[in-house]
């Protein structure tokens, strides 16, 4: 695969929706949404967003775009040409990423090779992207728990500053916290704690590198009830701590 434009891009603006006409875009777009909540229209297609949406647009569609005014969203996204467009038929318009930190740090390297102006690193990384990207496989069916245990991850992903009990959420289930956390793990891969935790460590994260927030309201708006927990937090869970990570 060979690229000719590559350019990254983001945007938090609450004001933001986008409209593209059928053929108006030249190229491609890798679209993601990492915090915030509002809706993607590709052709008859709706999509209601949140954080973990990818979403890889070719423009042979209409694209209609609207954020929830209350929860504007931060959005990033790399524009790109290939020599060969061809190569991209067939590839899935949207996947969804529970786990999305190790593509947040490939599109942290491509907009860092695009500031240091280094294409064939901005090359390397979209590649990678792409290769992620179309490594994430379409979400599993046939578990009658799969769509609530989607829906809690995605309750999770919107709003990591609220407090959870686990046994108020079995209720939902109908089943006990026990048998909640056995079949969370086995749809998930971890706890709903730890799930959880991770989500509110990658919102800090985000926070840290891309608002002018102070650390006591980034440690609110990530779950936790005082500095010295959100400090303690991100410093095992990283090495250093939140005004560090921010330099």
């Amino acid at each position: 695969m060979k690229a000719i434009t590559i350019t990254y891009g983001q945007h938090h603006v609450p004001t933001w929706n986008w409209a593209v006409l059928p053929g108006r875009h030249a190229g491609f777009t890798f679209w993601s949404v990492w915090s915030g909540a509002g809706t993607l229209s590709l052709g008859d297609v709706r999509y209601e967003l949140s954080a973990g949406d990818f979403f890889f647009i070719n423009y042979q569609k209409e694209v209609r775009g609207l954020q929830d005014g209350d929860n504007p969203m931060l959005v990033r996204y790399i524009d790109f040409a290939l020599s060969d467009p061809e190569i991209a038929n067939g590839w899935p318009e949207h996947r969804h990423l529970d786990q999305s930190q190790f593509m947040g740090e490939l599109f942290e390297r491509v907009r860092t090779a695009q500031k240091e102006e280094e294409f064939v690193r901005r090359q390397t990384w979209l590649q990678a992207v792409i290769t992620e990207y179309l490594s994430v496989r379409s979400a599993a069916t046939g578990n009658p728990y799969s769509e609530k245990i989607a829906k809690l991850c995605q309750t999770f992903q919107q709003h990591p500053e609220r407090s959870y009990d686990i046994r108020l959420l079995a209720r939902d289930f109908a089943c006990t916290h026990d048998h909640l956390i056995r079949l969370f793990k086995r749809e998930r891969g971890v706890t709903p704690y730890a799930y959880l935790q991770n989500i509110r460590l990658q919102t800090a994260k985000m926070l840290l590198r891309n608002s002018s927030n102070s650390v006591k309201e980034i440690a609110a708006a990530s779950g936790f009830m005082s500095i010295y927990d959100f400090s303690r937090f991100f410093r095992q869970k990283t090495g250093m701590p939140p005004t560090a990570y921010r330099r």
